[in-house]
């Protein structure tokens, strides 16, 4: 379950960079990622998984189709299974430091049944380079409503490369008795290095945890590396 998350938040996520071609206002984003664990919202749903994308933007409108495609255990005890999530939103700039990031969410499986979730975010970048965001989503199929509040930091290695530090706190409310109420947080240290003038290398460090045993093991260290190509 991909979480998307505003521009300025991206570092948070730590597994997208993009680059923004002005032919037509229309930019074309390729993202291959391979990452040693699949973690949503603290929930770990894969070991070695691989993540193939495809963006693109028209002005303010994008649309997003991402995968996770689970390279381990996909059976028994664990049945991880593969998952594509179609992304539909608008991010608008309202100012040179605060944007406005909204849309839908279409999760898809295989093996299980398909859910829809729209969202409603904001970001601002503070005057010392600092991002903050806060994203409220509404899963319709689930029942759930999540809050989640993020933050970040780039600081500059070379002309080539920086080291982005983010950080999330997220909750997930249930409609019902019977679904499960729970926190979330993490950490990302990511490097993004540029190759070309359209091609960028990311390598990321990454921990997750949550509070309900419920939910299954509840602290996750994993690694990242991504290839994002844009035009």
């Amino acid at each position: 379950m991909k979480t998307k998350l505003t521009t300025l938040l991206a570092i948070v996520a730590g597994f997208t960079a993009t680059h923004t071609a002005s032919a037509q206002d229309l930019t074309v984003t390729l993202d291959a990622t391979v990452a040693s664990k699949y973690v949503f919202r603290g929930v770990q749903l894969g070991d070695l998984t691989i993540h193939p994308s495809i963006q693109v933007e028209q002005d303010d409108y994008y649309l997003n189709i991402w995968a996770a495609l689970p390279q381990e255990n996909r059976g028994s005890p664990t049945f991880y299974d593969d998952e594509i999530d179609i992304v539909v939103g608008r991010s608008m700039a309202l100012n040179d430091s605060t944007a406005l990031d909204f849309g839908v969410t279409f999760y898809t499986y295989p093996n299980a049944d398909n859910t829809t979730e729209v969202y409603l975010g904001a970001s601002h970048e503070l005057e010392n380079g600092v991002s903050t965001g806060i994203t409220l989503y509404r899963d319709f199929d689930l029942d759930t409503f999540t809050l989640e509040a993020s933050g970040g930091y780039s600081f500059i290695i070379s002309d080539i490369a920086s080291l982005d530090v983010g950080a999330h706190l997220g909750t997930v409310q249930a409609d019902d008795n019977g679904g499960i109420d729970y926190t979330y947080y993490g950490v990302d240290l990511v490097v993004p290095i540029q190759l070309t003038e359209n091609a960028i290398l990311s390598i990321g460090a990454h921990y997750s945890d949550h509070d309900d045993d419920a939910l299954g093991e509840d602290s996750h260290f994993y690694g990242a590396a991504s290839i994002t190509y844009g035009f």
